[in-house]
């Protein structure tokens, strides 16, 4: 049986946030009680304008092919709570 959560209960904190390449974060974060360690928001440009994304930490398995340590799916409104929390830790 497939597990559900009902988001609007989730518990999201970023914990520490710091810029590094040009304009990309690092960032480590608790949902909902889980910590998740290594995160990134890159930021993108296209004709609509600049929109960001959140990459997870990965590694080179033997097959040579990059893998994600973890993965969470994120609604929209989670989404921008976490963007929200980085710019407040930065600014």
């Amino acid at each position: 049986m497939a597990r559900t959560r009902n988001n609007s209960n989730s518990n999201i904190k970023v914990e520490r946030a710091f810029e590094f390449r040009s304009r990309d974060v690092g960032f480590d974060m608790t949902y909902n009680g889980v910590s998740l360690y290594k995160m990134t928001r890159k930021i993108g440009q296209d004709d609509e304008g600049e929109y960001f994304w959140f990459a997870f930490p990965t590694y080179k398995g033997n097959d040579g092919r990059y893998w994600k340590y973890y993965y969470v799916k994120f609604t929209e409104e989670e989404q921008e709570l976490i963007n929200q929390q980085i710019e407040d830790l930065l600014n």
